[in-house]
């Protein structure tokens, strides 16, 4: 099974005390036949370009027109399940 999270940067988490918990007590579950991935905005946003394209040829033109950072993680985490499987955990 794959976990996927995202928010602005890992070094923005590690920075709350509350967030990192909650991005450990996902991570702490690696290698236990779950795969945990936390996704950076950049790496959402290379993720949106290179592989989104694949899934429809114009969902990266839609992703970059969204307003709103949280419009594009909602985008972008409808794209990654579609993609890979899984489930997407909030912070």
């Amino acid at each position: 099974m794959n976990i996927f999270q995202t928010h602005k940067n890992m070094n923005y988490i590690l920075k709350n005390r509350q967030l990192s918990q909650s991005v450990y007590s996902w991570a702490k579950f690696n290698n236990q036949g779950i795969n945990y991935y936390f996704y950076s905005d950049d790496q959402c946003d290379l993720f949106m370009k290179t592989t989104a394209p694949q899934i429809h040829k114009d969902i990266y033109t839609a992703y970059c027109k969204l307003p709103l950072a949280v419009m594009k993680a909602d985008l972008w985490r409808y794209c990654i399940i579609y993609h890979f499987g899984g489930i997407y955990a909030d912070n």
